[in-house]
């Protein structure tokens, strides 16, 4: 052996060797780098965790009024649809007293009417009954005045009564002043007047005999026909009046009943209306907890879309978790193999070391150190990096 040691089939095996040595050392570097890569990885998505479950921690499931937003975007008619049926409530309130009153003015214009032509009626009635009795009354007024025309005409004491008395004598007077011109005497003369005298005093007794023997029963006569006259027209303004009270009572009876209608008319619409106005009272009471349901319902889409979107965002985050888990797991992996990989090529070097060292002079030592000050600085290197890591 030489100088420089082996022969050629040695250093031929020498050489494969620290090939071998070579190739696992360039393997353990290329794991040092997929190693520190696949930490810089896990770092990158446990910061990423980091933030994201810090940011849920802080910002929680979110707040009512967020989650009220989300659910009206799912439910945008909502709002629209609790305005629309409240507003038909306010209509329908609005109506009511508007109606009632419409109805309550044609109560009172209908028994308005019918007072009217009651009172016509029943003045048209009266002024007929007080029609015929005053037409009644002045027939019985004329029957009675022709009646006491009749009668005054048999008055004794008339002037008709006496002329006809008179005029009896007249005959009597005629052949005493016949007698007396004949005798001689003229009738104008004194003589003859004393005699004349006598026949008008016979004439004067008989006046007053006939006035005086038919007073009696003219007097009787004109009391019966006046007091009939009287009796007549006391029936007719008794049986008027009676009438004429009748139809006031009728009168008033229909007055009652049309008033009472009227007020039974009134009440029933004011029970309507109250019936009405708490109907709506009670519909909007029922709206309000139908639109309260209607913002739960819309509150509780958000809520659902809240969860779902939050519990997909969590799923996503645990996969992205896992991921950080998986590089976590391929660094230590990663640095196991160039653990291994750096084991086997310092072994190989070792071997190489020893064979120079035992075989050859003071230039394979020299190359001995080479290597094993190559391998302090780089496997060394890295496999602390390696521990760092992990």
């Amino acid at each position: 052996m030489g100088f420089w040691g082996m022969s050629s089939a040695g250093k031929q095996a020498q050489g494969n060797m620290t090939n071998l040595g070579n190739w696992n050392f360039q393997q353990y570097k290329d794991a040092l780098d997929r190693m520190n890569n696949a930490g810089i990885n896990a770092d990158a998505v446990a910061g990423s965790q980091k933030d994201y479950w810090t940011g849920r921690m802080g910002n929680g499931f979110g707040t009512p009024g967020g989650i009220r937003s989300i659910g009206e975007d799912i439910s945008p008619g909502t709002d629209a649809a609790i305005y629309n049926r409240q507003q038909i409530l306010n209509d329908k309130a609005g109506r009511i007293d508007p109606f009632a009153e419409q109805i309550q003015g044609e109560i009172n214009s209908g028994a308005g009417t019918l007072m009217d032509r009651n009172n016509q009626v029943s003045g048209d009635i009266i002024g007929n009954t007080n029609s015929v009795y005053d037409s009644a009354r002045d027939q019985n007024n004329i029957v009675g005045k022709a009646n006491m025309d009749s009668i005054e005409s048999l008055n004794p004491a008339s002037e008709a009564t006496q002329a006809r008395v008179g005029r009896s004598f007249a005959p009597a007077l005629a052949a005493t002043a016949g007698r007396l011109r004949r005798s001689g005497v003229d009738p104008n003369s004194v003589q003859a007047s004393s005699v004349i005298g006598n026949v008008e005093a016979q004439r004067a007794r008989a006046m007053d005999d006939a006035a005086a023997s038919g007073t009696a029963g003219y007097v009787a006569a004109k009391n019966s026909e006046r007091d009939k006259s009287l009796s007549n027209d006391t029936a007719l303004a008794t049986q008027s009046l009676g009438l004429v009270n009748n139809e006031r009572v009728r009168s008033l009876g229909t007055a009652n009943s049309i008033d009472s209608n009227r007020t039974a008319q009134t009440i029933a619409n004011d029970q309507d209306r109250f019936n009405a106005l708490n109907q709506n009272s009670n519909d909007q009471a029922g709206e309000q907890l139908t639109a309260l349901g209607l913002k739960n319902d819309q509150f509780d889409r958000g809520a659902q879309f809240q969860t779902q979107d939050q519990a997909s965002r969590d799923a996503a985050a645990g996969q992205v978790g896992q991921i950080g888990r998986d590089w976590r797991q391929a660094q230590f992996g990663y640095g196991d193999q160039a653990r291994g990989f750096g084991g086997d090529a310092n072994q190989q070097y070792g071997q190489v070391y020893q064979n120079e060292a035992a075989n050859a002079g003071w230039g394979a030592k020299m190359l001995g150190g080479i290597a094993g000050a190559a391998l302090g600085g780089g496997f060394g290197t890295s496999l602390g990096k390696v521990f760092a890591k992990k």
